[in-house]
């Protein structure tokens, strides 16, 4: 029984030296998850139906749209057979940065709003090739993408090349 007194009188005073310490609490900073995946695609420039894509309104569009909405538009331009480039331009605010080192699965918010601060936002992006992940800020705004090339397909002679992606974004 005196142990048992001696371990509350002890457990007390451990709980009224660390409620009188000048110490802040520890801040457990919230994530928000990226559960949301969808998939996309950016077709050869030449081809009518799906030379860009709206990463906004999750949806294919042709090159003629307006600019405004065109978060990646395909940047082939030669009508020579064999002349696709997989290259692809923000016509908008719309910025990118590779971070091939991120981790998609699990991507949150916060991780990506680091990821892309710490980087060097491009407007073009050169050379994507399947894994690589970009971290994309939607038209200047506080809405982000993490985005993972899973397909660089070149065609021959017909203009139906294409870039298969993934991504995720809260909405």
């Amino acid at each position: 029984m005196k142990n048992l007194l001696t371990i509350c009188c002890l457990l007390l005073a451990i709980l009224l030296l660390a409620a009188c310490s000048n110490e802040p609490p520890e801040v457990i900073t919230p994530t928000t998850p990226l559960n949301t995946e969808r998939q996309g695609r950016i077709g050869n420039a030449l081809e009518s139906a799906a030379g860009a894509y709206d990463l906004v309104e999750n949806k294919e569009l042709p090159s003629s749209a307006p600019a405004a909405e065109r978060d990646m538009q395909n940047l082939t331009v030669s009508t020579s057979p064999n002349q696709w480039l997989a290259d692809w331009r923000a016509e908008n605010g719309t910025r990118f940065v590779r971070a091939n080192t991120f981790d998609y699965p699990n991507a949150t918010v916060e991780a990506a709003r680091e990821a892309y601060e710490d980087g060097t936002p491009v407007q073009t992006v050169a050379n994507p090739a399947v894994n690589d992940v970009y971290i994309a800020r939607l038209r200047g705004g506080n809405t982000f993408a993490v985005i993972r090339i899973i397909g660089v397909n070149p065609t021959v002679d017909d203009n139906r090349d294409e870039v298969v992606f993934s991504y995720r974004k809260t909405n």
